[in-house]
């Protein structure tokens, strides 16, 4: 990766490098975005209260127990494939799927726990906001100033979520290729990049969150009264992800190569496949 001058990543170049990886990749890179929807989907709509009411579901329990049981087998299914596609991105086509079972497992259990140690730093961050609200409960003349402070509280959470986000990755690329990275050394060595990275993060973020809207919006589990119509709904959705996970791959896709592209640079240290 080339760098400036003053021994700096390049920006631009490492942009460049990332969106060629990119397209190199789009063969498999697809096929693993694709799979990570297919979950969601089906539990979304397998889990709703409408699908539930037309199968006839019990009581409320079995509601429960079915929406746990799905979105924990969605955890699981998708951090496998989340270690795939980082590893696809760092070794390469040809070997990221070259390991034994036991270590995708491992290296997924790796990436979980530490996604748990970023959770509880940004959890520790929400204190503030906690507290606000209940001085909020208390002292009742404070409800106005507190809403514009709360306000301003979660416009500055999620800067620091993506903060969070952007510095911490490293620490959980790290796990997929069995190359231990401590959350303060990626915390540290991720301090120039955060800007330019947060600047890549946003245009992906809007298209996720603009996407999912769209695919509420005309796939809503309102439409369904029959496990007939459960069906026909489920293949409107799909076909709806086979046509857009090609640009969500381009956009997400991107994103994760220009995280791999500076995480070899940093940590240029031999990768185990």
């Amino acid at each position: 990766m080339a760098r400036t001058a003053q021994g700096r990543t390049d920006v631009r170049q490492t942009r460049k490098d990332a969106w060629k990886r990119t397209l190199e990749l789009w063969k498999p890179g697809i096929v693993l975005f694709l799979l990570t929807q297919l979950p969601l989907v089906l539990i979304t709509l397998l889990a709703s209260k409408e699908m539930l009411d037309a199968i006839n579901a019990p009581d409320q329990n079995t509601s429960r127990m079915l929406a746990g049981v799905s979105y924990l087998f969605f955890i699981i299914f998708n951090t496998v494939l989340y270690v795939l596609i980082i590893r696809l991105f760092l070794v390469g086509r040809n070997d990221f799927l070259k390991l034994p079972f036991a270590r995708l497992a491992g290296n997924s259990g790796l990436l979980i726990l530490k996604s748990f140690q970023i959770l509880f730093v940004y959890l520790l961050a929400l204190l503030p906001a906690a507290i606000i609200g209940l001085a909020l409960a208390i002292i009742p003349w404070l409800r106005l100033i507190g809403a514009v402070l709360i306000f301003i509280y979660m416009l500055f959470l999620m800067g620091f979520m993506m903060t969070l986000v952007v510095r911490f990755m490293p620490a959980l690329m790290g796990t997929t290729v069995n190359h231990s990275v401590g959350i303060r050394d990626a915390w540290r060595r991720m301090k120039g990049h955060t800007r330019s990275i947060i600047a890549t993060l946003i245009p992906a973020i809007l298209f996720s969150i603009v996407l999912v809207m769209v695919l509420g919006f005309f796939f809503s589990p309102d439409q369904i009264s029959t496990v007939e119509e459960y069906f026909v709904l489920l293949r409107k959705e799909l076909i709806a992800l086979l046509l857009l996970t090609p640009l969500m791959y381009l956009y997400v896709g991107y994103v994760v190569a220009v995280f791999c592209e500076i995480y070899k640079d940093e940590w240029s240290v031999p990768l185990k496949v």
